[in-house]
């Protein structure tokens, strides 16, 4: 009878009526192709199937399937080149931009998904924050951190953290528990080159002596000074 039997011949899928590469005539097995297309970058995608039809049955189209490829979420990691630091001294903070859980930006397949081999680098802007003060905004570069040296000019726990901005493949994220807590100290006088700090203690205990001593004899000539007067 017409329109029994099962299938045969091929299919194609479009995107958007352009034959996806590797996609293209499929042979049906069961009634039925498979074909695996990866994505780079997010966005809306209108895929159909066309059959090329077989000695029992017509040629076909698909019904439009709308496939979305949103962008992949990121975490932002935050650290220091020294912590603690002492006032005065130049710090620098790096924030790298990581994909989240690393599987790099969302993809869908049209009819199967595959494990992603090489996601692409996150690109675009880190800006860095001492609590609620903007401490600047850098370029992320080819590996995807970036860096930026402020000065801190106040002593104490300073929190610090880095905000990024996304890009056509990843979200905006902010670094938020994932900063870090940058501690301030004052100087500390540093005992001169070749001396010990025993050294310096016997120093200063000599001369505190050598002040009393000074301030005896003061004393002592001014009684003195006094007793002849009298």
């Amino acid at each position: 009878a017409p329109g029994s039997g099962t299938p045969s011949g091929s299919v194609t899928l479009q995107d958007g009526g352009v034959d996806i590469a590797g996609c293209i005539a499929l042979s049906l097995t069961g009634a039925s192709a498979t074909c695996t297309n990866t994505y780079a970058a997010f966005g809306s995608h209108a895929i159909t199937a066309i059959y090329s039809g077989d000695v029992t049955f017509s040629s076909s189209t698909s019904a439009v399937l709308t496939q979305t490829v949103s962008k992949a979420p990121t975490s932002v990691l935050v650290t220091s080149s020294d912590n603690p630091s002492v006032a005065g001294d130049g710090v620098t903070y790096t924030a790298t931009v990581m994909a989240g859980g690393g599987a790099g930006p969302a993809f869908i397949a049209t009819r199967a998904v595959t494990p992603r081999t090489a996601a692409p680098v996150p690109t675009g802007t880190v800006t860095f924050f001492d609590g609620a003060t903007n401490l600047g905004t850098m370029t992320l570069d080819s590996t995807g951190a970036a860096s930026l040296q402020p000065q801190l000019p106040a002593l104490g726990s300073h929190h610090i953290s880095a905000t990024y901005s996304g890009d056509t493949n990843y979200i905006g994220s902010s670094s938020g528990v994932l900063g870090l807590t940058q501690v301030v100290e004052a100087v500390i006088p540093v005992p001169a080159a070749g001396l010990r700090s025993a050294d310096v203690t016997s120093l200063l205990r000599g001369t505190a002596a050598l002040l009393l001593v000074g301030n005896c004899l003061i004393a002592l000539a001014w009684r003195r000074r006094r007793t002849r007067a009298e």
